[in-house]
């Protein structure tokens, strides 16, 4: 019997940004994980929103020292490579390992990461005065994972947060974000995670329609930002379905951008691993440091040239130290 194939919302996003990368990652199977402040502290987030979550479902008052202790000093790494649970750090770890980029000051927000951690401690209590200010309102399920079908493709994930209405069947959904600034209107028109998580969630509790309130949970900003506007389930689920052909006809051909910088198979990222050097001929050259520079490294001339210019880049970066060219 044929392995079933499933997606998630990140492998379904990933060929939405870039479908050379995609490719890479899902066909190849070249999973290569370049480390990242971002991704260290989301994980790092997403862990203490988890267990005051957890703790106020069950009614229980959430022992804030205890957190922020472990928000400072958790030490978890993955017990082995198939672990999906560890890789959680705390702040004197991760200001360690990226010191440049924890203390750097966003340029759109005027933040850097000491003074966003330090707003999100002194709101560490945010969740249980949200429920004390909204009583008809309840956790009802936390991390809650899924899997269904959708048009023959399975998709698969983990609702962040879930509330309830008291003696109501209504929810809302909720997505944790560790960004800066609030997201921009094209982004919260037809958000494609939330399609995603509307529908797991009239799967598991088999409701008649999806749920109509989805938020953003902009922890470092202590804002809910609304997400979706009137229609976007029907239009997310095109957009699923336009993924899913462009898939199926294996168009994998690349969208360079300023996501370059931070993908695992771009030589501009300063934390690409080894292995996913020189693995991509078709990066943006866009850097935080030079943001008018739009060119690539290659133009993109069909799949049958990639081969050959990977081996320019190969030969290009062959005695370098990490393999960089701009």
């Amino acid at each position: 019997m044929a392995k079933i194939e499933k997606y998630s919302y990140t492998r379904l996003s990933q060929y939405e940004n870039c479908p050379f990368c995609y490719d890479l990652k899902y066909n190849q199977k070249k999973f290569i994980s370049a480390e990242s402040l971002v991704t260290a502290m989301g994980t790092l987030i997403h862990h203490i929103e988890e267990k005051i979550s957890r703790s106020l479902k069950e009614g229980k008052a959430p022992n804030y020292k205890d957190l922020i202790e472990e928000l400072h000093y958790i030490n978890f790494p993955k017990r082995n490579p198939y672990d999906t649970e560890g890789d959680i750090f705390g702040i004197e770890i991760l200001k360690e390992r990226f010191k440049k980029d924890y203390y750097a000051i966003s340029e759109k927000s005027g933040l850097n990461y000491p003074a966003k951690v330090n707003q999100y401690i002194a709101n560490i209590d945010r969740q249980e005065k949200f429920l004390l200010a909204n009583p008809h309102l309840e956790i009802f399920d936390v991390e809650k994972p899924f899997e269904f079908d959708f048009q023959g493709k399975v998709l698969k994930g983990k609702i962040d947060r879930i509330i309830k209405y008291k003696n109501e069947n209504k929810y809302q959904i909720y997505d944790i974000k560790t960004r800066d600034r609030l997201f921009e209107k094209e982004d919260i028109t037809t958000p494609l995670q939330h399609v995603v998580y509307g529908m797991a969630l009239k799967d598991i509790l088999g409701l008649e329609e999806e749920p109509t309130e989805y938020f953003y949970d902009l922890v470092f900003l202590q804002v809910l930002q609304p997400a979706g506007t009137k229609g976007f389930i029907k239009r997310g689920k095109t957009k699923l379905e336009k993924i899913f052909n462009a898939i199926q006809s294996q168009d994998y051909s690349p969208k360079p951008s300023p996501l370059c910088y931070w993908c695992d198979y771009s030589n501009t990222n300063p934390n690409v691993a080894l292995e996913g050097q020189n693995l991509c001929p078709y990066y943006s050259l866009w850097t935080p440091s030079d943001r008018k520079n739009f060119k690539t490294k290659f133009l993109w001339e069909g799949p049958e040239k990639t081969e050959e210019l990977i081996n320019k880049l190969k030969e290009e970066n062959k005695n370098s130290f990490r393999g960089f060219t701009f």
